[in-house]
């Protein structure tokens, strides 16, 4: 057990911080750096907990006033070191990734990782960095991904036949920077995004060839293209081990630079989630997103292993969609080595030319639902592994198996 202690010249009150056998004292420290001359009361013990807790870096957390001018952060290490072994599948594909990466290198809250995946007998492969509490702010993030990218898109009629495909092959290098404020309850992010793209026939079947000759389809394309984004976040999400509460609300948008004078993209995301009884959790998810830039690489592809469950990985696409996402996830089971959490759901999403052809399209929506379990582990780090049972009720109907690891949403 590591014992730091902090003066009370230094923040108006003595802090100790114990249990912490990996993460350095500076990150506890970093983390209430702004709260330190503050008058200690609930409200401050309070938020001392839920900033400690959101480091995502422990298994448990209690904070105490030991006296009027002490107080004592207790905290339990949680396993950051992650070995990747990612298998997922449903609407037709499927999907492994083997890797790792930790979150709190060197004990410094600082995550690095990389990875190598297959999507549909594809490599690709991806690594990243990312530094919470960027120049000794605990507000500020800055992080970095280089993908190398390789990926077969299937295409299908409205009814899900087989209707083609093409190869994307992508080298991209994306860099962010993210400032909070107001407690975490504000997020402004910027983004530049690199991705020089091929668009082919390299690889495919003979059937996806002979598919693509009838439809006088012929993908034959490379570009560089950059692009520029700002996302904007109000609210705030909460986390309790695998547990999650609280509402948020992402806006982003896109730029890109093009010789086309359609070159631009955007969303809008909600997310809500609220516990109760410390074993349910409810989540819901409303997205709306649109392009108008027109290679096929940019639409929005819609179902299967992201979107609505029950449907072919993609089976419908196209420049706007409107989704949501509805789960009650409890627990069946739980003791010191894992929870076995059982979750129903609904999904459902509708797409188009625009967000207002959507408002007046005639078409059913995409709609589905069903059941899954989870098997999770709280000591390590996002260990989430699902299984759902899908059934489409409009349009293609098909039941479906969807896996992964970590939660749908």
């Amino acid at each position: 057990m590591i014992l730091f202690i902090l003066s009370s010249a230094t923040f108006g009150y003595e802090l100790k911080i114990q249990g912490n056998t990996k993460t350095q004292p500076e990150v506890i420290k970093k983390e209430i750096a702004d709260i330190r001359s503050n008058k200690l009361s609930e409200k401050v013990i309070a938020e001392i907990k839920r900033r400690v807790w959101n480091l995502r870096l422990f298994t448990s957390v209690e904070v105490r006033q030991d006296a009027p001018d002490k107080v004592l952060i207790d905290v339990s290490e949680r396993w950051t070191l992650i070995p990747i072994v990612k298998l997922a599948g449903g609407g037709g594909s499927s999907y492994i990734a083997v890797g790792a990466y930790d979150i709190n290198s060197f004990g410094t809250n600082t995550e690095l990782g990389a990875q190598y995946e297959n999507l549909n007998g594809r490599s690709a492969g991806v690594m990243w960095f990312r530094k919470p509490q960027f120049l000794a702010d605990r507000n500020l993030i800055f992080g970095m991904d280089f993908w190398k990218i390789n990926r077969v898109r299937y295409l299908y009629t409205r009814q899900g036949d087989d209707d083609g495909a093409f190869t994307l092959e992508r080298d991209r290098v994306n860099a962010f920077v993210e400032k909070k404020w107001s407690s975490d309850f504000f997020k402004l992010g910027f983004a530049i995004d690199y991705h020089s793209d091929r668009i082919s026939e390299f690889g495919l079947s003979d059937d996806e060839l002979a598919q693509n000759t009838l439809n006088g389809f012929a993908p034959n394309e490379e570009s560089i293209n950059l692009w520029k984004t700002l996302y904007f976040n109000v609210g705030r999400l909460n986390y309790i081990n695998y547990l999650v509460d609280g509402q948020q609300v992402s806006l982003t948008t896109s730029h890109i630079d093009s010789s086309s004078k359609d070159k631009s993209s955007g969303s809008l995301k909600y997310n809500f989630y609220h516990l109760f009884e410390n074993r349910h959790n409810f989540a819901f998810q409303a997205l709306v997103s649109r392009t108008n830039f027109g290679r096929l690489q940019y639409q929005n592809y819609i179902g299967g292993l992201s979107e609505v469950r029950g449907y072919l990985d993609g089976q419908f696409f196209d420049r706007a969609f409107i989704q949501t996402n509805i789960e009650h996830r409890f627990d069946l089971f739980e003791n010191r080595y894992g929870v076995v959490q059982g979750a129903i759901f609904s999904d459902q999403a509708k797409e188009g030319k625009t967000i207002s052809k959507i408002a007046k399209s005639s078409d059913a929506i995409m709609l589905s639902s069903g059941f899954g379990v989870r098997l999770i582990s709280p000591k390590i780090f996002r260990f989430v592994a699902r299984l759902d049972y899908a059934q489409t009720h409009t349009r293609y109907i098909d039941r479906s198996v969807s896996f992964g690891i970590q939660q749908f949403f």
